[in-house]
């Protein structure tokens, strides 16, 4: 899960853009994104899980607030694991955008 959501300015496309970035990893090892008020759900692909999940442990420079933590609930549907954020900001340790 991905602790940024609708309220305070995730779409898919920003979502995707900062997932790849910090995990190091290109937009076609990416599956499904879900959207919603408080987090997001972003899928992963297997092969690039493990090194992406190292890569996103430590809190972004430029977005310091959004942490990223593989879901509790493993999809292996097509291939893909979900990697997700805390549910609620409140949760979250220091995000950027929390507050807004």
């Amino acid at each position: 899960m991905v602790s940024w959501g609708e309220r305070v300015g995730a779409t898919t496309p920003r979502l995707l853009s900062h997932v790849c970035r910090r995990g190091g990893i290109t937009s076609d090892q990416i599956g499904a994104i879900r959207v919603f008020a408080k987090s997001s759900i972003v899928e992963v692909a297997n092969e690039v899980a493990e090194a992406f999940e190292a890569r996103t442990r430590q809190p972004d420079e430029r977005d310091p607030g959004i942490l990223i933590e593989r879901a509790r609930a493993e999809s292996q549907e097509r291939g893909r694991q979900r990697l997700f954020r805390p549910a609620s900001f409140e949760t979250a340790t220091s995000i950027g955008k929390m507050g807004r």
